[in-house]
């Protein structure tokens, strides 16, 4: 079976869910400089978010965590109905969390 993960405006809302709770509708680039910002404070990296860092899950996991970002995600997606709402228009809004679960749960069997 095949499903989507999807993260509106941008991948970078489900990254910041691992520092953070936000249901503000930003641009994609509001949501790099917003990881800047926390790159920066905890000295992730090289205290700037960029796209290709090869490490990513590690260095989002030093200082925030994959279990707060669920917990964000559910929050905010509480009751999205992907059939009655168009996942373009749920800003911001993500179901990758749901792709993580699945790992996580391969991961610990």
């Amino acid at each position: 079976m095949w499903d989507v993960g999807w993260s509106n405006q941008s991948f970078e809302y489900w990254l910041y869910l691992h520092f953070d709770y936000s249901d503000s509708a930003l641009h994609r680039d509001s949501w790099n400089e917003k990881l800047d910002v926390l790159f920066k404070r905890y000295g992730i990296g090289d205290g700037r978010y960029r796209k290709n860092y090869e490490d990513i899950y590690d260095l989002v996991n030093t200082y925030g965590s994959a279990a707060e970002a669920i917990r964000n995600a559910k929050r905010r997606m509480f009751g999205f109905r992907e059939k009655e709402c168009n996942p373009s228009a749920y800003d911001p809004g993500t179901t990758v969390y749901l792709l993580v679960e699945e790992l996580l749960k391969m991961i610990e069997d």
